[in-house]
């Protein structure tokens, strides 16, 4: 079964976001809203197109994640560093 969670950028702050489950945009990925259906992401993905049009956010993606326990983590370790921020300091 797939795992898949819905993100984006703040067009105003080009900071990455997360569709959470209370329907807005988060900047934690631990309160993403993750979906495990096609039907799922087609209904999500018809938000994020509508948040875009509305110049809410740009680049709305899906990225496959897995569940540890109740906390959500990506398995590409290129979206892992956009959830925790950057590798240095």
């Amino acid at each position: 079964m797939f795992m898949k969670v819905l993100t984006a950028n703040c067009l105003l702050t080009g900071h990455p976001l997360w569709y959470s489950s209370d329907r807005t945009w988060k900047e934690d990925m631990k309160k993403a809203l993750a979906v495990t259906s096609s039907e799922e992401c087609s209904y999500l993905t018809r938000i994020a197109e509508k948040a875009v049009a509305n110049n809410e956010i740009i680049g709305a993606l899906w990225i496959d994640v897995r569940d540890s326990n109740g906390i959500l983590s990506a398995l590409r370790l290129r979206e892992r560093i956009r959830a925790c921020g950057p590798t240095v300091v």
